[in-house]
């Protein structure tokens, strides 16, 4: 993808949205563990939007929403644990929407 992040990603991450299953990756030199919610395109850059529940993190306190992009995420691994999620998501302005959670 020309904006950075790679297609193979792009498809890892929104098969985790569809299978409700954890990721795991390094972000700027930290591990993060999450619940991802949505994927899409926002002012050109590929973002992951989803609920950060371990790992480290550079600003706020855990859990929290986190919004990643995907050409800085390293070391995609889904796990075996899935997730559910309750209540609404909140708003995006992904255009075009990639996945996301249902």
């Amino acid at each position: 993808m020309s904006n950075g992040a790679s297609a193979g990603l792009v498809a890892q991450l929104a098969r985790a949205i569809r299978e409700r299953r954890i990721i795991e990756f390094q972000y700027r030199g930290l591990p993060r563990t999450v619940q991802p919610l949505a994927l899409g395109l926002s002012r050109g850059v590929v973002e992951v939007l989803g609920i950060q529940v371990a790992g480290a993190t550079s600003s706020g306190s855990l859990p929290n929403w986190r919004r990643f992009r995907v050409e800085e995420v390293t070391g995609l691994r889904l796990t075996s644990e899935s997730f559910q999620f309750q209540g609404p998501l909140p708003h995006t302005d992904f255009d075009p929407l990639i996945a996301i959670y249902e």
